[in-house]
């Protein structure tokens, strides 16, 4: 008895032990997926959006989400969205044709978004559409490009990592 209660402990130390490893291997391979499927172009570059990963710690992701609309004037709207992981459902990540969907938990607004905004004119002069402070949302899209292979790694990485931020040696809110 006493010696499969070491071997359980023995079990579950090692696997916390590991953990930090493995959401770092998660990291690269969320980072590595959007650099290469996370740019959308529409329209001849009328129209393009890209998401990227910047940082995992803590178990908060920060993704940079730029929107670029070039219809007579152009457009940019950079979004720095923060998802704190732990409070993501497992089962609420949800592939949507193009987009992956991140869900918090309980339907709580768990999601901030900062954004800022430039506009320039055909004149060349550039002006701020910045609305002030952030946002707290309930879900975020994360924009793909129309690869299937990619969003169901993006799907098993990022519900292995929310896995990863809800046990209890990790857990962070």
């Amino acid at each position: 008895m006493l010696g499969a209660l070491c071997l359980a402990s023995a079990s579950a130390w090692a696997r916390q032990a590991n953990e930090p490893d493995e959401l770092r291997a998660l990291e690269a391979s969320i980072r590595g997926q959007l650099e290469q499927h996370g740019e959308r172009v529409m329209g001849k570059d009328a129209y393009r959006w890209s998401t990227r990963l910047d940082t995992l710690s803590a178990c908060r992701a920060t993704l940079v989400e730029t929107v670029t609309i070039n219809v007579g004037e152009l457009i940019t709207r950079r979004n720095e969205v923060t998802v704190p992981l732990g409070k993501i459902g497992q089962s609420r990540i949800e592939p949507d044709n193009n987009w992956l969907v991140l869900i918090c938990l309980e339907h709580e607004r768990c999601i901030f978004i900062d954004s800022t905004c430039t506009k320039t004119t055909k004149q060349g002069v550039t002006v701020d559409c910045s609305s002030p402070g952030g946002t707290r949302q309930e879900e975020f899209h994360l924009q793909l490009d129309r690869s299937a292979a990619a969003a169901k790694q993006l799907e098993g990485d990022f519900r292995r990592t929310v896995e990863l931020c809800q046990a209890p040696a990790l857990a962070v809110y």
